[in-house]
């Protein structure tokens, strides 16, 4: 689409367009860099400016061609966000009216929603900003912005224009402001910058999002329904014209107005008037002042009432743990504790393996993963060293088509190599731990294995041959008989003592009964992890949630469920053409059986084809077995957690083929 496409609806003569004002212009390019901001946090929105937009405009006016100085300010942006966010703007009734005005500049419009800027103004008549003095809107960014007040001493104002100064017992409302490009921009006047949108969550129940910072919500209010922003900045609730006729225009009373200021400028708007009404939502009755002021902009809900309707909460927690943890996340991290000793008994004789040679449109990329493994500090190549144990690679290839995952087939070192014998947790002893957690958080440690050290006298046993030379492993690595045990002990250790908190190998799961006890071990844990020089995989955590998926079991405050991948795959499935293929079936389904009635009875024309000295026979009755048992299976079903507390009863039976006990 071009941005010529966009503006053809709203054609206007010459004569007119230019007789237009400054600020009704200005007020349009305000609107379609916010817009802007909208589609792209990081294009350059100085690109859009009044001239641009003005000759755009006259282009259409008269259709000629535009000017190539009109499009070359703009090279940096994509000419489909700048159509988009046009169209956008125009849309808004706000912004139609600023476009009428240029038809008929003689109709003055005030517009005191986003973007908050007053269009009725003469030539003569300058808008100022309410925290410099200066012309408003800026260029480019406040003067004031982070400058101390020598007044009253505090940020983001001149002394020349401080409301404690000149009226400090003004109420104000103010919009919630685009801080996209701003975020480190904190004040502490009186008239600060409102906070993000993305601070407050909106219920889902009442209000609709437009775009993606632009909350809306419907409430009752004389058995109307009336749209209103939704305005966490503002600490009073307004009405315009149109919305206070359509709620049958009340008895208002007209003194004792205070000064409200729309955001960003220094005159007042125009009260007319308050009233007291009483408004409600689906769940929520309450009594509340409105103002209504001049013109058709649209009405604005306060933060109070809005928090009192139940609309929107403060968040109290770690949102962004990268801010607050930031060295939790960077790189593969180093366990601090001791290195890990393998047990090789050296009465098994070593085994060289012959070298697997590599494709030749692989080597690229194994030698790739060798280079990176090497400046992470996981392998090291052998140089003038005995290698009396050598394995050959074998190299999967990754989701991305340019990488491999480099592995070591140590079925022959393994050999040698005594396992440690370490209890690793069960889903059932997981499931009784979690009994009355409501949140959750899913926390995966960053190439787990390769955060352990190996002691020196343990890697030549993990000596492994390539295309580029012979390397041996720093670190655990994947492929060694024992490093499940090894591993899953050293994470149960570290993080010992935290309540709230379980690990199965390199995934950690926290959970609580209540935000507070879910953070305070959330925060623990991470402080933990720290300490002891481990790293997270930041994209495949997950903070906060009301249920999450852990060792192919959904964990929420309901109870548990199947995995919906799980079933979907197992629903996906095609019926087995031999004995391997039905045994991975049956497998499958097993670790669910939980959640299927009957599955012994249900499975057993199936295992009966498992067993030794039976002929593969497929049959109707295995056919319908196998299409019972993915029915029955559904990641609907909830089971909820066993509470000792309850009274409990025991059911048992038995049949030929199954004992059942509940």
């Amino acid at each position: 689409m071009d941005i010529r496409y966009s503006l053809s609806g709203h054609r206007c003569g010459k004569a007119h367009f230019y007789s237009a004002t400054k600020h009704a212009v200005t007020a349009l390019t305000e609107g379609i860099r916010w817009e802007l901001r909208e589609i792209n946090s990081h294009i350059k929105i100085t690109s859009i400016s009044p001239g641009l937009v003005k000759t755009n405009f006259a282009y259409t006016a008269v259709g000629e061609v535009a000017a190539d100085e009109c499009y070359s300010t703009r090279q940096s942006l994509d000419p489909q966000d700048i159509a988009n966010a046009i169209e956008t703007v125009l849309s808004y009734p706000s912004h139609v009216q600023v476009s009428e005005m240029m038809i008929r500049p003689t109709e003055q419009v005030v517009n005191n929603t986003k973007p908050q800027y007053r269009n009725d103004y003469s030539k003569q008549h300058k808008q100022t900003c309410r925290n410099c003095g200066g012309q408003y809107p800026h260029t480019n960014e406040c003067p004031a912005k982070g400058k101390k007040c020598n007044h009253c001493s505090k940020l983001n104002h001149f002394s020349k224009v401080c409301r404690q100064r000149h009226n400090p017992r003004q109420e104000k409302v103010r919009e919630v402001q685009d801080n996209t490009n701003n975020n480190n921009y904190e004040s502490s006047s009186d008239e600060e910058y409102a906070y993000h949108i993305s601070m407050i969550t909106p219920s889902q129940e009442h209000v609709s999002v437009v775009g993606s910072k632009t909350p809306r919500v419907n409430i009752r209010i004389n058995d109307k329904h009336c749209n209103f922003l939704l305005d966490t900045g503002a600490t009073v609730n307004l009405l315009d014209q149109k919305t206070y006729h359509k709620i049958g225009a009340p008895k208002m009373k007209k003194g004792n107005n205070p000064n409200l200021l729309p955001y960003g400028g220094s005159d007042p708007l125009k009260v007319m008037g308050h009233c007291q009404l009483s408004v409600e939502t689906k769940s929520t009755i309450d009594c509340d002042t409105f103002y209504v002021v001049e013109g058709n902009h649209g009405a604005l809900l306060g933060y109070p009432l809005a928090s009192k309707l139940g609309l929107v909460k403060i968040i109290n927690q770690i949102t962004d743990p990268k801010e607050k943890y930031p060295k939790l996340f960077q790189g593969i991290g180093k366990y601090k504790g001791k290195p890990i000793k393998l047990h090789i008994n050296e009465d098994v004789k070593p085994v060289a393996q012959r070298h697997r040679r590599t494709p030749f449109h692989l080597r690229d990329k194994v030698e790739k993963e060798l280079v990176k493994l090497q400046e992470q500090d996981i392998i090291e190549k052998i140089e003038d060293t005995p290698t009396p144990w050598v394995s050959p690679i074998v190299t999967p290839p990754k989701k991305n088509p340019d990488e491999i995952r480099l592995c070591v087939d140590m079925r022959q070192p393994n050999k040698a190599i005594s396992r440690e014998r370490h209890l690793l947790p069960t889903i059932d002893e997981l499931i009784h731990d979690l009994t009355g957690a409501k949140l959750f958080t899913k926390l995966d440690l960053r190439s787990g294995y390769h955060q352990l050290e190996l002691h020196p006298s343990s890697r030549y046993i993990t000596t492994f041959s390539t295309h580029a030379g012979l390397f041996r492993y720093k670190r655990l690595n994947f492929g060694i008989s024992s490093a499940s045990e090894i591993f899953q002990e050293v994470i149960r250790n570290v993080i010992s003592g935290i309540p709230g908190v379980k690990n199965i190998s390199d995934d950690i799961i926290i959970y609580g009964r209540s935000q507070a006890e879910h953070d305070k071990a959330l925060d623990a844990t991470f402080k933990r992890l720290l300490e002891n020089g481990l790293t997270l995989n930041l994209e495949k955590c997950e903070f906060n949630k009301d249920q999450v998926v852990f060792f192919g079991v959904t964990f929420s405050k309901e109870g548990i469920s199947p995995d919906p991948k799980k079933v979907s795959a197992i629903k996906d499935m095609s019926p087995p053409k031999n004995v391997p293929e039905l045994r991975s079936f049956l497998g499958m389904t097993t670790y669910s059986s939980r959640f299927i009635q009957n599955y012994a009875t249900l499975c057993e024309p199936l295992r009966r084809l498992t067993r030794q000295d039976t002929n593969w026979n497929w049959g109707s009755e295995q056919e319908a077995a196998f299409e019972k048992l993915k029915c029955e299976l559904s990641s609907d079903t909830v089971i909820t957690y066993f509470n000792p507390k309850h009274e409990i009863d025991i059911l048992v039976d038995a049949s030929p083929v199954g004992r059942l006990g509940q």
